[in-house]
C-alpha cells in the first residue's frame, strides 16, 4: 500500500510538472528556410570591393537556425553560387597578364548572430513587423574549381597545374586543395512578418584562407625548359603564360604570377525566408512542428 501511495505521489508530481512545462515559455526556437542572392569575387584578378558588371553570380541556399530568445542565434547553412575574375578588373598595368577564371562554389557555413537592437521586443498576434539588426560572424568551408575556356572547351586550371604543380621540380608549389576555410563577417536585418515568419536581408564578406580561388597564387612562372616536359605543354604554355593569347611576349621565368601575401575573398548578399518550426510553449515532441500537427491522419 505504501508503494502504491509513493507511486501515485510521483505520478502526480510528474503530471503537474509536465502541465507546467506545457505552458512554460520556450527559450530556444528552431527556424528553417531557403535563401537567394548574389555573390562576387575579390582578389588577385579584382582588387576593388565593389561589384563589377558581368561578374556577379546568382546564389541559392538553405539554412537551419536555433535562436535563444531574440538575443543570439546559431545557424548552419549551405550556399551554391559562383565566382569569376579577369585582369582587366585590376589595373591597366596588369592587363597583359591575361589571367582569367570562373568557378562554381559550394559553401557550408556555421554562423553566430548577435542581435543588436530590439532584443526584448515580443512578438504577439497583434504584432505586424519588428526589425532586428544583427551582427554575423562565423566559418565556412568552400569547395571551388577554377576553370577557363580554351579552344572551345572548359579547362580545369587546378588539374592543369599553371604554376608547375605537377612538374618534377621542387621549385614549384604543391598542388592546392579544392576546399578552403573561410572567415566570415557581416550583418543581417531580420524583419518578422507574423508570429512564425521572418525575412532576413544579409550581407557578409568571406576571407578565404587560400590564394588560389582564382588559380593565381604566389608561385613563379614555369621555366620554359620544364614547361616542355609537360604532357599538355602547349595548353599549359598558353594558360600559364596567358598573355601570349593576346599576342604579347611571355612572362619572365622566375617572376611570381601573383602576390603571395594576399588571400582571395568574396561577398554574399541576399534574402532568406525563415519559418519557426517550434511552438512558443515547451509542449511534447508532437507539438514542436506545427506544419505536421495540422495534417490529419
Amino acid at each position: 500500500m505504501k508503494l502504491l501511495k509513493v507511486a501515485l505521489f510521483i505520478g502526480f508530481v510528474a503530471f503537474v510538472g509536465e502541465a507546467k512545462a506545457q505552458y512554460k515559455k520556450r527559450e530556444w526556437h528552431t527556424y528553417a528556410g531557403p535563401s537567394v542572392g548574389t555573390m562576387y569575387y575579390v582578389g588577385e584578378l579584382k582588387k576593388t570591393s565593389l561589384p563589377a558588371n558581368g561578374y556577379l553570380h546568382a546564389s541559392i541556399g538553405a539554412r537551419i537556425m536555433t535562436q535563444y530568445k531574440r538575443l543570439i542565434a546559431l545557424q548552419a547553412s549551405y550556399t551554391f553560387g559562383g565566382l569569376s575574375g579577369y585582369d582587366t578588373l585590376v589595373s591597366p598595368v596588369l592587363h597583359n597578364r591575361a589571367y582569367e577564371f570562373t568557378t562554381k562554389t559550394h559553401d557550408v557555413e556555421f554562423l553566430v548572430k548577435l542581435t543588436l537592437l530590439n532584443q526584448n521586443k515580443r512578438i504577439t498576434r497583434s504584432t505586424k513587423t519588428v526589425v532586428y539588426p544583427k551582427l554575423v560572424a562565423g566559418l565556412g568551408f568552400l569547395n571551388f574549381k577554377p576553370m577557363r575556356e580554351y579552344k572551345g572547351q572548359m579547362i580545369d586550371l587546378r588539374a592543369l597545374g599553371t604554376e608547375g604543380q605537377y612538374l618534377n621540380n621542387a621549385a614549384y608549389p604543391d598542388p592546392y586543395g579544392s576546399w578552403a576555410l573561410g572567415l566570415k563577417l557581416g550583418s543581417e536585418i531580420s524583419i518578422t512578418t507574423g508570429q512564425r515568419t521572418t525575412i532576413d536581408f544579409y550581407g557578409y564578406y568571406t576571407m578565404a584562407q587560400t590564394d588560389y580561388l582564382d588559380d593565381v597564387g604566389g608561385g613563379a612562372h614555369i621555366d620554359v625548359a620544364d614547361l616542355n616536359q609537360a604532357d599538355n605543354s602547349q595548353m599549359l604554355a598558353d594558360l600559364a603564360y596567358a598573355r601570349i593569347l593576346n599576342g604579347q611576349p611571355k612572362g619572365t621565368p622566375g617572376q611570381t604570377r601573383g602576390n603571395p601575401e594576399t588571400n582571395d575573398g568574396y561577398f554574399n548578399f541576399g534574402i532568406a525566408v525563415s519559418y519557426r518550426l517550434t511552438e512558443l510553449g515547451k509542449g511534447s515532441y508532437g507539438n514542436s512542428i506545427p506544419l505536421i500537427n495540422r495534417i490529419r491522419f
